[in-house]
């Protein structure tokens, strides 16, 4: 067999943990990685492979549901999320954000949303609620900040 392709020895190394349990930088919990397919088992897949899919065939033409089944996921696509449409209108301004939450509340209540896909639009309005009140704040903070310097001039 040649070496190169027998899965190597897994490196040593010691596993650093921090408080509460966390791994530190430079620290993994799978020091030697995941370990490779070794080869016999590689050739072993190639050759069965088509024969699996044959008698899948024998199966499927005698009308086995399981075999149906079986292949028709094999060929399918990853099921994707449908992407729910929702009109939030802008989320600039901190009332803006609590028509938008109205919006998703009412969407959830009439059936055109499901509460699992609220979630995305519920975490985006937090987000920019969070950044509206931050720039209020901030453009605050720069008007008290312009009147002191006004004052003690």
């Amino acid at each position: 067999m040649d070496t190169n392709d027998e899965a190597k020895p897994p490196q040593i190394s010691r596993i650093i943990r921090g408080e509460g349990g966390r791994f530190l930088p430079g620290s993994v919990g799978n020091p030697g990685g995941r370990p490779r397919r070794h080869r016999v088992i590689s050739e072993l897949l190639d050759e069965l492979t088509p024969l699996a899919l044959e008698r899948c065939r024998e199966l499927i033409a005698e009308g086995n549901v399981s075999a149906i089944k079986v292949v028709a996921n094999l060929g399918a696509p990853n099921e994707k999320s449908n992407v729910a449409q929702i009109d939030l209108g802008p989320l600039d301004s901190i009332a803006a954000c609590k028509v938008a939450l109205s919006r998703i509340g009412e969407a959830v209540a009439s059936g055109v949303l499901t509460p699992t896909e609220a979630g995305p639009f519920l975490a985006m309005v937090d987000s920019a609620h969070r950044l509206v009140a931050a720039s209020d704040l901030a453009d605050r903070l720069a008007a008290l900040e312009a009147a002191r310097d006004g004052e003690s001039s």
